[in-house]
């Protein structure tokens, strides 16, 4: 016995690896968690884009937290346009810039959502934030789990699920729509957001756009929004250069031209297979629609003072515009406003309370009806001209409601503003007696003011009146207005 143990501890001592003999190594393997071994990255980022919702940010951040609980690794959660630190390992999530992110998303549809491995990164999400949350609670239910210290995805493991669409299939001149990529320059987004929208909406592909001052013939498989001074007051959707172009001289122009173009993909969109096909050009007429509007803004103190009331009838008399509308006034001096009222024009009143009153006057001659409203803490003014064409007015009359803005309307305000950025201010005047100018502003996102001009002003030490003229001309034509409306 003696000579037995002998010999079993000369060969444990001579059998030695890195420290740990074969039994201590048997021990190490058998009772070590997997834990214990060499992490499969320094740091973990769960990558979102930048421009990511409030939804999707702290969804996000409860995935990173799971992964840290489950690896044991530090995960953090950055945008896409943070710089991560080499060593560390990527969860690219949702629509991020990153190339492999849009090489994997390129195909997929509204609703579609895909978890990958692809050149060292986790792939999670989808076009939308919608499907990218659903990615993610299917990723911590059927991925996570799985996850260790040592690795947190197999290579092979993977989902994709795609959502119900009407459209199998859908192309443009032999290519599938989601290939092409909408061109635009500053002025033209909202059209290019109504092209992509309208596509998505029939097919669920959401088309990429790229600001672009110029056309570019070096790139192709683009649909190119292009304003051309020089288009002679004519529209044109024409296919060149690999491409879908449509140009005008002005964004009323090419908004038709991107109303004629979505009805044209329509046409084939009510097929399972969509092929549309555009060759050469077609040219589209059309004229720009405007009208002169004159803004008066009156008060005083109760007094009476002969050269406000001289400024009153100087301001109705002077002005040009077949439409006339004034600030919410004193019925004091709207009655000076009724008797200098030209005889070209009616005389229209809204009344409000306090003894206020909103005067309008228009010219019958150009305009074939008008119409005044009060509603939701607004004067609203409704002028057809003879053409057909309605200019809606809206005039804030400062009371406690809530202020909604809607696209189709001349907005005027004097003390509140609406976001400036997000809604297109189109005029801005300051009024006032001596001591105080009061600013006053002007909204119009279908609308665009291109020449405004003071009629008339007088100051007095209590007192003012003042009347703006703005020449108005649509922005966007009338079939692309209701298309856009669709779409809300």
């Amino acid at each position: 016995m003696l000579l037995l143990a002998l010999c079993l501890f000369t060969s444990c001592a001579s059998c030695k690896d890195d420290g740990l003999d074969r039994f201590e190594q048997l021990i190490v393997s058998t009772s070590s968690s997997e834990d214990e071994g060499e992490a499969f990255a320094n740091a973990i980022y769960v990558v979102i884009p930048r421009s990511s919702g409030f939804e999707l940010v702290a969804r996000a951040q409860l995935l990173a937290d799971a992964v840290a609980e489950k690896t044991g690794i530090a995960t953090f959660l950055k945008y896409d346009s943070e710089q991560t630190v080499e060593g560390t390992f990527e969860i690219l999530v949702g629509y991020t810039s990153r190339l492999v992110t849009k090489e994997n998303f390129s195909t997929l549809r509204d609703g579609d959502y895909i978890c990958r491995y692809d050149r060292g990164y986790i792939i999670l999400g989808g076009r939308t934030e919608v499907a990218t949350v659903e990615a993610i609670d299917k990723f911590e239910s059927d991925i996570l789990p799985g996850a260790s210290y040592a690795a947190i995805m197999s290579k092979d493991a993977h989902f994709e699920v795609y959502a119900e669409h009407g459209i199998d299939e859908f192309t443009l001149n032999g290519y599938p729509i989601y290939e092409y990529t909408i061109a635009y320059c500053k002025e033209s987004y909202e059209i290019a957001d109504v092209i992509s929208k309208y596509v998505k909406k029939n097919s669920g592909y959401t088309l990429s756009g790229k600001q672009k001052d110029s056309y570019d013939p070096q790139m192709s498989r683009c649909i190119w929004l292009v304003l051309d001074p020089m288009g002679d007051n004519a529209a044109s959707i024409a296919a060149r250069d690999g491409n879908i172009v449509l140009s005008a001289p002005d964004l009323c122009g090419l908004s038709l031209a991107a109303t004629a173009f979505a009805s044209q993909l329509g046409e084939e969109l009510s097929n399972a297979s969509a092929h549309v096909q555009i060759e050469g050009s077609v040219v589209l007429s059309y004229t720009t629609r405007g009208v002169d509007i004159s803004f008066g803004f009156v008060d005083n103190t109760g007094k009476k003072d002969f050269a406000l009331l001289m400024a009153i009838a100087d301001a109705v008399n002077m002005s040009k515009s077949d439409l006339i509308c004034f600030y919410p006034s004193k019925n004091s001096l709207v009655k000076h406003i009724e008797l200098n009222c030209p005889t070209t024009h009616t005389y229209l009143a809204v009344e409000i309370e306090n003894d206020m009153t909103v005067p309008v006057l228009y010219n019958s001659a150009a305009l074939s009806s008008v119409s005044t409203e009060r509603r939701d803490g607004s004067v609203w003014v409704n002028a057809t001209a003879n053409d057909g064409k309605i200019w809606r007015v809206r005039i804030y009359d400062s009371s406690k409601k809530g202020v909604t803005y809607h696209s189709d309307e001349i907005f005027v305000l004097s003390d509140l503003r609406l976001g400036d950025g997000n809604i297109d201010r189109i005029a801005t005047v300051k009024y006032g007696p001596q001591s105080e100018k009061i600013e006053r502003l002007f909204y119009g996102e279908t609308v665009i003011c291109t020449k405004s001009e003071t009629v008339t002003e007088y100051s007095g030490t209590a007192s003012y009146c003042g009347l703006l003229s703005l020449e108005i001309i649509e922005r966007y034509h009338e079939s692309f207005i209701i298309l856009k409306d669709t779409l809300k």
